[in-house]
């Protein structure tokens, strides 16, 4: 059976999963050193009435993060106070704004070598064609290829011939 592009991205994808899990943690721990940050830069009285008065408070998930000259947007994922609700300034401290410009660069990183990576994956089962060839040449890469090969092609694509040439007989 041949290897079609739908499965050669559905195993490339499983294939970067540890790489994706990687980056979801990196995110989760850079919008939680944020929020902490952010919290500790709320008033506490604006954070009671957030809590008590909601609908009386500005609130927004997008903030941008400064450290001096040093500015950097985040997306919390969740509203929190806010002294206007497009992307309130924040002043965070320095400690709190490198360990997310590292984790930040590290994500891009991982992010990089992860398109590469899946991109690789893919051009190279899709040049060995074959489920027969991939077990030949990578049977690590193989065992990922297997729960593909006794399924029918997944994306067959079943061509409305009667409509198509009663359309183009139409204006013969």
């Amino acid at each position: 059976m041949n290897i079609t592009k739908y499965i050669a991205e559905k195993v490339a994808e499983k294939m970067v999963q540890p790489m994706t899990d990687k980056i979801k943690s990196l995110e989760k721990n850079c919008i939680d050193i944020a929020e902490k940050a952010i919290n500790d830069a709320t008033p506490e009285l604006v954070k009671e009435c957030f809590i008590k008065h909601r609908s009386y408070v500005m609130e927004s998930s997008c903030f941008t993060l400064s450290n001096g000259s040093q500015q950097n947007r985040i997306d919390l994922g969740k509203f929190i106070p806010a002294n206007h609700s497009w992307n309130p300034n924040v002043t965070i401290s320095k400690e709190a704004m490198e360990q997310i410009d590292n984790m930040q660069i590290e994500i891009r990183k991982i992010e990089s070598d992860r398109s590469k990576t899946e991109n690789a994956i893919i051009s190279t089962l899709l040049k060995l064609k074959t489920f027969k060839r991939v077990q030949m040449f990578s049977p690590e890469i193989y065992e990922f290829l297997k729960e593909h090969e006794d399924n029918k092609p997944e994306t067959s694509l079943a061509l409305p011939m009667e409509d198509i040439l009663s359309n183009i007989n139409k204006y013969k």
